[in-house]
């Protein structure tokens, strides 16, 4: 098993306001599709309703929702994606499968200390944020960094990174 952590986030780690990402980067999008496509995508309830009607459930990947609220699930079923309550749930059904976190706060907390690798879009940008990434502790090392970019719409600057999980 393979748990992979992808996400954006500004100078501050914030990732969201209001269940809402706060910026659009067509490049990080690009770089998230890239990644993910073909592999299992885990996800808070939050985030998979924050997907557009038309990406949800998100194609070409196995889309899986964390989240005990029983009222969501035959939505999320019937969308063609599945349901865990927990993540031990996830876990067992996760062996031997490459999967990729991709949100929210909670569920990016509830996995990293069980992922290996992680990609993260840095914002150099202080945006109003209630969401936040955690911070990372020593364990992990910076692999890859990206030059920095500017997005042709936004003009913010970023970079693409790659964190790999020390060895013990």
């Amino acid at each position: 098993m393979s748990f992979s952590i992808i996400a954006a986030h500004e100078k501050n780690r914030g990732i969201g306001k209001n269940g809402k990402i706060p910026w659009y980067i067509s490049d990080d999008f690009k770089w998230f599709k890239v990644r993910t496509t073909g592999k299992i995508v885990i996800m808070g309830l939050t985030t998979y309703f924050s997907l557009p009607d038309k990406y949800r459930p998100l194609p070409d990947r196995e889309n899986l929702v964390l989240c005990d609220d029983q009222n969501k699930k035959k939505i999320i079923e019937d969308e063609g994606g599945a349901m865990f309550s927990s993540i031990k749930q996830v876990i067992d059904y996760c062996e031997h499968k490459d999967c990729f976190i991709i949100g929210g706060a909670s569920i990016y907390k509830q996995f990293i200390d069980l992922a290996d690798t992680l990609y993260l879009t840095e914002i150099e940008y202080d945006f109003d944020c209630d969401t936040f990434f955690p911070e990372l502790s020593d364990k992990w090392v910076k692999i890859y960094q990206s030059e920095i970019r500017i997005d042709e719409i936004s003009q913010l600057k970023y970079t693409f990174n790659i964190y790999s999980r020390k060895k013990e």
